[in-house]
């Protein structure tokens, strides 16, 4: 029986580690000059407004109302749940501060909540790029909205938040996601480009926001795509790169 027990605490501790041992490994660098933007396929609905833009953008779904809270800003992403639908709600581009405001709405299209990410998140110098809704929590980036030198390089982490505690779970160190981010599987990736310096793509735990492999690539990412077993990148020079996630 002793015997039993400790098999079965050294298979959850197995288990439970199984994401850290994961690593992205480059597979394929496709250069510019072969167009992968077009010749790989890529549905390229991670960036559905564009993917030279900074920001995404995604109204998923078209009907949820404002709150008084947020009738003057603006609607940049929302999605379902299983509990209905949320909605990100952001100040206009070129506002003298940030404002990401998170809306949960019933089934019915009823607002029950909202969260201040920036007061929750204790962050009110950077910008929100991208937000991701999955199974009660959402993760989310607060990236340098200029120059990361003009923040002394404080800026461009990733958080998870519960959303039923309003309370960060974890968050990553600096540099490390600006743009969009996808979810894979256990894995998050991310990408961290800057005008001045070297550009990477992250592999992130989601569970514990660890960051378990990064790889440098000639300029920051512009889009993010898994398919088919594969994480797809598309770089600012619209160079590509095709990599897997190992154990």
């Amino acid at each position: 029986m002793k015997m039993k027990k400790l098999m079965l605490m050294a298979l959850s501790v197995v288990i439970a580690s199984s994401a850290t041992t994961q690593k992205l490994k480059l597979e394929k660098f496709i250069p510019s000059s072969k167009n992968p933007q077009y010749n790989l396929g890529l549905t390229f609905a991670n960036k559905p407004n564009g993917i030279i833009f900074r920001l995404r953008e995604e109204r998923a779904v078209d009907f949820l109302k404002p709150a008084p809270k947020t009738c003057n800003m603006l609607q940049m992403i929302t999605g379902t749940t299983e509990f209905g639908y949320y909605a990100l709600y952001r100040k206009e581009l070129g506002a003298d501060d940030y404002s990401s405001i998170l809306t949960l709405y019933n089934k019915k299209a009823g607002m029950f909540d909202e969260m201040d990410l920036n007061e929750v998140s204790g962050n009110f110098d950077c910008e929100l790029q991208d937000l991701r809704y999955e199974d009660g929590r959402v993760y989310y980036n607060f990236a340098c909205p200029s120059y990361s030198s003009e923040l002394n390089g404080t800026c461009s982490s990733l958080y998870c938040l519960d959303i039923a505690k309003k309370k960060v779970l974890w968050k990553t160190p600096h540099l490390i996601s600006n743009g969009i981010f996808i979810i894979s599987g256990n894995c998050i990736v991310c990408g961290h480009g800057v005008t001045h310096g070297k550009d990477y793509i992250h592999l992130i735990d989601k569970a514990t926001g660890k960051v378990l492999s990064k790889v440098l690539i000639r300029s920051a990412s512009q889009y993010i795509e898994a398919k088919d077993g594969h994480i797809y990148v598309i770089d600012y020079q619209e160079n590509g790169y095709d990599f897997v996630i190992t154990q």
